[in-house]
């Protein structure tokens, strides 16, 4: 594997909470969208933890983002989910 193939925790963690800022939500509102408490939200966004894909793709929706975009840092933001 290619070291820029391999998903960095912290850049993640830069991602979504940029996705977060550009919705205008807190912290809060980012748990209660995705169904978890603030503590597991700052931690995604430290890159201190990666969440399990299930929770990943509530993110995804939450944020109106692409997983290989929120991931990997590539590809569409799919910005048209409603």
């Amino acid at each position: 594997m290619k070291r820029h193939d391999v998903a960095d925790p912290r850049a993640i963690g830069r991602r979504i909470r940029a996705a977060r800022k550009s919705r205008g939500w807190r912290i809060r509102d980012l748990a209660d969208a995705v169904g978890v408490k603030e503590p597991t939200v700052k931690c995604w966004e430290s890159g201190s933890y990666v969440t399990k894909v299930t929770k990943m793709i509530r993110l995804c929706h939450a944020l109106r983002r692409s997983m290989d975009w929120l991931v990997m840092g590539r590809g569409r933001n799919a910005r048209h989910w409603n």
